[in-house]
């Protein structure tokens, strides 16, 4: 797909071809608030396209707020849905995980393992029919590897799943009584 202007991709995978998964970023600037943004896709392939926009502060305010370790990227079949190990540059990482699975109505489980401890941001689940299901955790990282991580799913159709996590550079912080 074709993102609108001023939006960088920053992961893009095929899992079969039935699934693509592509992560984009843009710098929220005043004039975004209750903005729209028009994706354009392909030609219709048989292939059903889902988006979600989610909203990160505290990242650096010039130049990739996306941490400079490549992404992970866990390719899946079944239930389960995999995130391959993520070792952050920065030390104090905010770490994102982003689950995307094939099928109807699939609730995500908590994501297993700690460093960071993943919390649930969204779980956005199609109609019966259109099959696809996207799932977004973070959580705050000391900077050391995550390990491989897992959710189960609810689905009762096994189908194919992918699951990303990247971190986002945080920004400094100012010490008010310093200066610094």
């Amino acid at each position: 797909w074709t993102a609108p202007a001023g939006w960088t991709k920053f992961v893009e995978v095929d899992h079969t071809t039935a699934q693509r998964c592509t992560l984009a970023w843009k710098r929220a600037v005043a004039g975004d608030s209750a903005a729209s943004f028009v994706f354009t896709v392909p030609v219709d392939n048989n292939i059903t396209y889902q988006g979600m926009i989610s909203a990160w502060r505290g990242c650096i305010t010039t130049a990739t707020p996306i941490d400079a370790s490549a992404p992970t990227i866990g390719v899946n079949e079944f239930d389960n849905i995999t995130y391959d190990a993520f070792n952050p540059t920065e030390t104090d990482a905010w770490v994102v995980a982003i689950g995307f699975y094939n099928d109807d109505l699939t609730t995500a489980g908590a994501i297993s393992g700690t460093n960071p401890t993943f919390v649930n941001n969204w779980d956005l689940e199609s109609a019966t029919g259109t099959d696809a299901s996207i799932f977004g955790y973070s959580g705050s990282s000391d900077g050391n590897t995550t390990g491989g991580r897992s959710h189960s799913t609810t689905s009762m159709a096994d189908d194919i799943s992918v699951g990303v996590l990247f971190g986002l550079v945080a920004a400094p912080v100012t010490d008010v009584y310093s200066g610094r």
